[in-house]
């Protein structure tokens, strides 16, 4: 991955504010975004941005436009992210191994968020980054209930 250049930001910021993600944040606080030097970054297709088991590095990222792909441990195919979709919040909160490797489908810009950049943001975005996160968590909770759940009767039913 390569920094993007200040004009890139600039253009980023108007992808930014018009993501779901940031619903709520002021155009200021969004704005004030552009003066950190390592938070937006270009990702080439084929990149891998994570490895599953690599040792996390207190960081989570934001597509912000592009495609990743996620694969499990084996290199099963689990999911697509586009613009919205966050990644890397286990290793973020927890500080566990990376779970999953991810790899760019298509050229991407991601914000890369660590601990430090977090500890930067305005009260306001900070808050508002940790509910999409609670938000996200829990849907993927609801989703693995539901597979569990459909499992579960498969088994009962001998199918």
């Amino acid at each position: 991955m390569k920094p993007l250049s200040y004009q890139s930001k600039l253009k980023t910021v108007d992808v930014i504010q018009r993501l779901d993600f940031f619903q709520g944040i002021s155009k200021f606080d969004i704005a004030s975004l552009t003066k950190s030097e390592q938070l937006f970054w270009l990702a080439a297709q084929d990149e891998v941005i994570m490895q599953a088991g690599e040792p996390d590095d207190k960081s989570f990222y934001l597509v912000l436009s592009g495609t990743l792909d996620v694969y499990d441990k084996k290199r099963n195919f689990i999911r697509e992210l586009k613009g919205g979709s966050f990644l890397g919040e286990i290793g973020f909160i927890l500080g566990e191994a990376r779970t999953a490797t991810v790899i760019v489908h298509e050229d991407s810009i991601l914000m890369r968020i660590t601990q430090q950049e977090m500890n930067r943001f305005p009260l306001g975005m900070k808050d508002k980054i940790k509910d999409k996160i609670i938000e996200g968590l829990a849907a993927r909770v609801l989703s693995l209930n539901k597979t569990c759940a459909m499992l579960y009767d498969n088994i009962r039913k001998g199918t």
